[in-house]
């Protein structure tokens, strides 16, 4: 290769190539942070943060620093709140219905938990191969929790879904009026 070349003048070269780029990165990207270290080094047990020119004790007991106030920045925090925005009731009154847009978001995030429960159900019965009868009390007890689904369209769809899926993992046969039946065993 390079005969011309020692080994140690390859590394000393290279030694100084690197310690020399280190040195310019780190002048010309810390150079406000190495000045203001070594003002402090000029004057021992004396640090300035930041531009404030109040000198803070470099001292175990004052190790975070002092506290800056920063009022003059961002001013006091404050919430204005009107008394016409805020509603209050009586003992025997009842708060206003919640409009009907986001109940039905409500009634749609029931059925979504609801139908994760019945997958769960479902693959419960199908691996302990649980008869009709212990099916049916496990379901019931699943559709209590959700009373507020059946005054709605959804328990319909949802003993489709029940029906499907126990046509495809069960021993036996469900049918919708049987399932339905469940719902309203629980009103």
């Amino acid at each position: 290769m390079f005969n011309f070349i020692s080994w140690q003048t390859f590394v000393t070269v290279t030694a100084l190539a690197v310690a020399g780029y280190y040195a310019i990165t780190s002048l010309t990207l810390y150079r406000k942070e190495i000045a203001r270290w070594i003002k402090s080094r000029v004057t021992p047990g004396v640090v300035t943060v930041g531009d404030d020119p109040a000198p803070v004790q470099s001292s175990q007991e004052n190790f975070m620093g002092t506290p800056q106030d920063n009022l003059h920045v961002h001013g006091p925090r404050t919430s204005e709140t009107f008394s016409e925005e805020i509603r209050t009731y009586g003992v025997n009154e009842e708060p206003e219905p919640v409009p009907s847009a986001s109940s039905e978001n409500l009634l749609i995030g029931s059925v979504a938990d609801l139908l994760q429960e019945i997958k769960t159900v479902i693959k419960l019965i199908a691996e302990d191969r649980t008869g009709k009868t212990e099916s049916e009390a496990l379901f019931n007890a699943l559709f209590l929790r959700y009373p507020h689904l059946q005054n709605t369209s959804y328990p319909l769809a949802i003993s489709f879904y029940i029906c499907e899926a126990a046509g495809d993992q069960f021993d036996y046969e469900l049918t919708t009026d049987e399932v339905m039946s469940w719902w309203n065993n629980n009103l």
